[in-house]
Order: structure tokens, then C-alpha cells, then sequence
């Protein structure tokens, strides 16, 4: 999974601070990096696959930001969007690919909701038969 763009600049500012400051300690550096990274992963698969089984999944957000349901071109034709619910509103399919580079496949969206820590996104369906995700568009200020 790639690492998103803050925590890809979070790095790039550590490291441009410690070449200002004359750091000579690049392994704790490196090691403090790293650690951000893995979390970032971590949180990132937390909060955006899942697997939708006959089930209901609910994710809250870090923050304020839009929520969208993606999926596989596959799960559109197997998929009664009226059976699965994005907040209490069916899917809607998109005809566009959405372009996700290093993944090797199109994902096509099925829904967006905005998003806050007290307005979480709920996704529910019933006879999902592949993966979907959910992907955060955090909202800068």
C-alpha cells in the first residue's frame, strides 16, 4: 500500500529539519520516519479496506473530509447497488475509473459522503461478493 501525501511530506520536512540543523543522527531519524510510515499504513488499512460480507461496517474519521465507496469493475456486475447502502442511501455507480496507480486495476465509485468524527461512514450490503474500500479525502483548512 503506497503512503499517503502527509505522511510522504511529513518526511520530507523531517529530514529538510535536520539537514538545517546540522542533525548528524540520520538513524534515529531514519528509525522515527519509518515508525511514522508504518503507522500511517496501519491506519490507512484500518480505515479503508474491508471486506463486505453480508455485513455492516461503520468507520469514523480522523477528521472532517469525504468518504468514498470504491470497488472493483467485477462487483458492479454482480451487484444490486439498491441492496447496499452508503449512510442509509443505495449506491450509486459510477461509469468512470477512478485511477489508482500501483494497484494495477480501475476502481469504480459507488458513492460519497461527507464526513466528521461525530458523522461516521456506514456502509451496508447485503450479498457483497468482492472486496470494497473506502477512501478518505481529508478536507484541508
Amino acid at each position: 500500500m503506497a503512503i499517503s501525501k502527509k505522511t510522504s511530506s511529513g518526511l520530507t520536512a523531517l529530514l529538510l529539519a535536520a539537514a538545517m540543523t546540522g542533525c548528524s543522527d540520520m538513524d534515529s531519524l531514519e528509525k522515527q520516519a519509518s515508525l511514522e510510515d508504518q503507522a500511517a499504513v496501519e491506519h490507512l488499512e484500518r480505515l479503508t479496506t474491508f471486506d463486505l460480507e453480508n455485513g455492516s461496517v461503520t468507520l469514523t474519521p480522523a477528521g472532517p473530509g469525504r468518504a468514498v465507496v470504491v470497488g472493483e469493475r467485477d462487483v458492479l456486475t454482480t451487484l444490486d447497488p439498491r441492496d447496499c447502502h452508503l449512510n442509509g442511501n443505495p449506491f450509486e455507480p459510477s461509469n468512470t475509473g477512478l485511477n489508482t496507480p500501483g494497484e494495477g486495476s480501475t476502481l469504480f465509485e459507488f458513492g460519497s459522503v461527507e464526513v466528521t468524527e461525530s458523522n461516521p461512514v456506514t456502509v451496508t450490503c447485503e450479498n457483497m461478493p468482492s472486496e470494497i474500500r473506502v477512501i478518505f479525502e481529508e478536507r484541508r483548512s
